[in-house]
């Protein structure tokens, strides 16, 4: 799979989008799961 074909562009940008989203939930859910944690 070529990265620096320009029809791959909008897949790899939406997947970007998707994992930032789960990162964000994730990072939620440790925070939640962890509340006394500063590091977070």
């Amino acid at each position: 799979m070529a990265f620096n074909d320009d029809s791959n562009l909008p897949l790899v940008e939406e997947l970007s989008q998707q994992w930032q989203t789960e990162a964000m939930i994730l990072a939620r859910w440790l925070s939640a799961q962890f509340p006394q944690d500063d590091r977070l």
